[in-house]
């Protein structure tokens, strides 16, 4: 038996009535002159003449980059007497919006079709998802639970202020409204927009695009995005299962795409169906894309809801490509506020409340003694960026710009830390590291630099100083990165604030050396530099230059392979003096040998004095060698003897042999020159 889709016609007349009785989309605002503020309000609304779906909201916030939720009690109803249960509200969306200013609307962008019925009252809540960004306004005694804003179709009423208290898991700390007649009530700040419920027999409705959104991070959007959308009936009618309703997409003011949605059920009075395009658009380029989607449906009285158009952006374009790039925030950042420089962001998932941000500052921290006491690393006077250690959280994270290391030749990064902890017993010690974000995926790899705690001094406080930390970028060579700046506040006590200045991507000049393999041969000598100022740890080709104290101490840092031997080679250096196949390395030091084969000559042996003197000759050269542990990592200090040379003296230059347990069976390491002051 074949179902009829056929339905008995309206009279012109009836026709006119319906589409008089429904009413265009519709906004009703309270206000944006606030007096106080906090994390959220819960506040009830109530559909009057019929019913009406909410579909987005202005909300009044500080000036920033914040994440808003939006909630509603689950199936209708107040907020009052579930204001403390988040077991019964229903979560209708997350989204970030940024805010130019307070007292100003900030559209929250959303479509959500959030139907309230006719005579009932329905309760949202709205709060900033971590700080206190929310603004509102203090009622007066007596005004709980009145009406605020009022139109033919809809009542705002005031209601109260929410701090997080534990939020999401647990809505607690109500602020003011809940004894009516007795306290203060807290009116929302804000904007309601919404659609009257039409009651037109048949109307279908594109309500949403859900998809494509914007690429997230750095990343960009696809050459073949697929695009979702919603639509709903709003008719009085089944639209009956069969029923083709066609499709139409445009991008970007192209050639129309038009595919059939064939209904497989019944679609209900105010029920949604999602439909996915089968043919994606391409939408890679960088920028703004718009994306215009129309369902048409034979029969539709109302054509006004059936299209609808965003614009969805592609890859970030705050894009830095062109180097060296720096950033010493000297003209970007305003004092003592936590709105980072342009392209930069606070991470928004990290962690909430005061001090959980990256602040900007001139001069010293608010806790003396515990920040850069002698002001920023590019002046004194100027700017830095740090993290307040009155706070007590595990992570903060400062995210740069997308970085597009295409056109970088030879890349690196560097930045100056501040990290000192005026506690002399370095207990209640903090950390920072450095991580790196890679695009496409947005893939973070944690601890590339770091974790990197109290960074001692001469003398405590007045001995307060920047050190220089360097990364080598030839890993991300041709990709788009971000650097995300990680400290942790969560040592305990208020003493070791960490700072961080003249952020930089630089082509760096490659040296002739050999460069440190980590894990193979890898060699450094009081903190030697390359020709960059780079440490051994970043990796960069050398030779590598130190200094050591007439009369004071020396020690050498080597890794390799666990429990092998180092054999330590000193002579004049002379980069290149031979190289050798099979990844054994390249001399760096000696004599040119002869016809540059084979050993270097005027190379020596500085040996193990303490093993040689235990056994004599008897086991030479293996006495006289040195050895990784079972970490592969080996450390030998003595004390310098004073030879009364002037200062400035090269003494000699030092390179490791490390034997390996396969071929090609030793490595060299780095060399490094040493000066004598």
């Amino acid at each position: 038996m074949l179902r009829s889709v056929c339905r008995k016609g309206l009279s012109a007349l009836a026709i006119l009535a319906l589409v008089a009785s429904f009413a265009s989309a519709q906004s009703l605002t309270t206000t944006f002159a606030s007096n106080n503020g906090q994390s959220g309000n819960m506040f009830d609304v109530k559909a009057l003449i019929q019913g009406v779906f909410i579909n987005d909201f202005d909300v009044n916030i500080d000036v920033g980059t914040w994440t808003v939720d939006v909630w509603a009690v689950t199936g209708g109803g107040t907020f009052l007497g579930n204001e403390g249960n988040p077991a019964a509200w229903t979560m209708l969306a997350s989204t970030t919006v940024s805010s130019a200013a307070q007292d100003v609307p900030t559209n929250l962008g959303l479509s959500l079709g959030y139907l309230v019925p006719v005579g009932t009252t329905q309760g949202f809540y709205i709060t900033v998802a971590s700080g206190t960004g929310m603004n509102y306004t203090t009622g007066a005694t007596g005004t709980f639970q009145t009406v605020a804003a009022a139109d033919a179709f809809l009542e705002i009423y005031y209601g109260i202020g929410k701090a997080l208290s534990g939020y999401p898991t647990t809505f607690g700390s109500n602020l003011g409204g809940l004894t009516p007649g007795t306290s203060g009530s807290r009116l929302w700040n804000g904007t309601v927009y919404y659609a009257p419920q039409p009651s037109l027999a048949d109307d279908i409705s594109l309500t949403q695009i859900t998809a494509p959104v914007d690429s997230q991070g750095c990343d960009f959007l696809s050459t073949s995005e697929i695009t979702t959308v919603t639509i709903r009936n709003l008719g009085m009618n089944i639209v009956p299962a069969s029923t083709a309703i066609q499709m139409d997409l445009v991008a970007d003011g192209g050639t129309p795409i038009t595919e059939f949605l064939i209904l497989a059920n019944d679609l209900n009075p105010l029920d949604t169906l999602n439909y996915s395009f089968a043919t994606g658009v391409d939408l890679s380029a960088l920028g703004s894309h718009s994306i215009q989607v129309t369902a048409t449906y034979f029969g539709d009285l109302d054509a006004s809801n059936d299209s609808k158009t965003i614009n969805v952006n592609s890859g970030n374009p705050i894009l830095v490509n062109s180097f060296p790039w720096v950033e010493n925030f000297d003209s970007t950042v305003t004092n003592n506020t936590t709105i980072p420089p342009t392209g930069w962001t606070q991470d928004l998932t990290d962690a909430s409340g005061t001090y959980s941000d990256w602040y900007f500052l001139s001069g010293q921290t608010g806790s003396v003694n515990t920040g850069p006491v002698g002001g920023d690393h590019t002046t004194g006077s100027a700017y830095y960026a740090y993290t307040e250690d009155s706070g007590n959280f595990a992570q903060i994270n400062l995210i740069s710009p997308c970085i597009d290391l295409s056109t970088a030749v030879n890349p690196a990064l560097t930045f100056w830390l501040h990290s000192f902890n005026a506690n002399t017993t370095n207990s209640f010690e903090n950390f920072f590291s450095l991580d790196v974000i890679t695009y496409p995926g947005g893939v973070v790899t944690t601890d590339v630099i770091g974790p990197i705690g109290h960074q001692p001094t001469a003398t405590l406080w007045s001995g307060s100083q920047w050190t220089q930390q360097a990364l080598n970028l030839a890993p991300y060579n041709a990709q788009i990165v971000q650097f995300r700046f990680r400290s942790r506040t969560d040592g305990g006590s208020t003493t070791h604030d960490i700072a961080i200045d003249d952020v930089a991507v630089i082509s760096a000049m490659q040296g002739v050396g050999q460069e440190p393999r980590a894990g193979l041969a890898s060699f450094d000598i009081e903190n030697a530099v390359e020709s960059n100022g780079f440490g051994v740890q970043s990796g960069f080709a050398g030779p590598f230059f130190t200094s050591v104290l007439q009369g004071g101490s020396m020690t050498m840092e080597f890794t390799g392979e666990p429990t092998q031997a180092i054999a330590v080679l000193y002579g004049p250096l002379n980069p290149v003096a031979a190289t050798y196949p099979g990844g054994i390395g390249q001399f760096d030091i000696g004599g040119p040998g002869v016809n540059g084969q084979g050993i270097p000559n005027n190379i020596g042996v500085f040996v193990d004095a303490i093993s040689w003197a235990q056994g004599g000759f008897i086991g030479f050269p293996l006495d006289a060698l040195f050895f990784t542990d079972a970490a592969g990592d080996c450390s030998v200090g003595f004390s310098f003897p004073n030879f009364g040379i002037p200062s400035g003296t090269i003494l000699t230059s030092f390179q490791a042999a490390v034997t390996s347990s396969s071929a090609p069976f030793v490595y060299l390491s780095n060399a490094i020159e040493v000066t004598v002051n």
